[in-house]
């Protein structure tokens, strides 16, 4: 049987394209049920998918403790970066995933492309760091798939976990091998060597489906 989150802490990423709402809802509604007062949603404040998650989080009324969110302020990105301002999303995906550490990663889209683009970039940050990724790429929140990292480019994966271990120094003061030891006794050689088999995806045992 897969196993139950331990502390359910879900982080909600998608396409700014999403046209199924109804999908984040159920899928949000499923683990609400399971989890009651314990679920942590965490979500960016994107057009699509992140929006329906945010939309969510008020209807049902949870509190910043509960509901964490993380939006870009687009304008204020041009005006400072003109030329590097698109990077900030891929930034937020970053501080999301370090500072509130989810233990699954729900991610809506019907076109990913593991080559580039936000989602995946957001899917491929968390893998690295040993947080599995259910992708639901219709309306049934349960008619998805587990994402492994052999999906996604040598090079680009290469790339992100630079990316990761300098913006852990940057949020935490200490290189993001230590901090995955201390959360969960995962290094870059275990991350590089996973293999899939269920109910094991890249070597961590898969939650409950959405």
């Amino acid at each position: 049987m897969p196993r139950m989150l331990e502390t359910p802490r879900v982080l909600i990423s998608g396409s700014r394209l999403w046209p199924w709402d109804v999908a984040v809802d159920q899928a949000l509604d499923r683990l609400l049920d399971r989890y009651r007062e314990r679920l942590t949603v965490i979500e960016g404040r994107a057009r699509g998918a992140d929006l329906a998650a945010h939309r969510w989080c008020g209807r049902h009324r949870l509190g910043p403790d509960r509901h964490r969110c993380y939006p870009v302020d687009w304008a204020a990105e041009r005006r400072r970066h003109p030329t590097t301002w698109r990077r900030a999303g891929h930034d937020r995906n970053t501080s999301m995933l370090l500072r509130e550490w989810p233990e699954l990663v729900v991610a809506f889209h019907h076109q990913l492309d593991v080559r580039s683009g936000g989602t995946s970039n957001m899917c491929l940050k968390a893998l690295l760091v040993g947080v599995p990724v259910w992708l639901v790429t219709g309306p049934d929140p349960v008619g998805g798939q587990w994402l492994h990292l052999d999906l996604f480019p040598a090079r680009r994966v290469a790339e992100t976990w630079r990316d990761l271990t300098e913006w852990a120094v940057v949020l935490h003061g200490r290189p993001l091998e230590d901090l995955l030891a201390a959360r969960s006794g995962i290094g870059r050689s275990d991350v590089a060597s996973r293999s899939a088999s269920p109910p094991v995806v890249d070597g961590v045992e898969l939650p409950d489906l959405p």
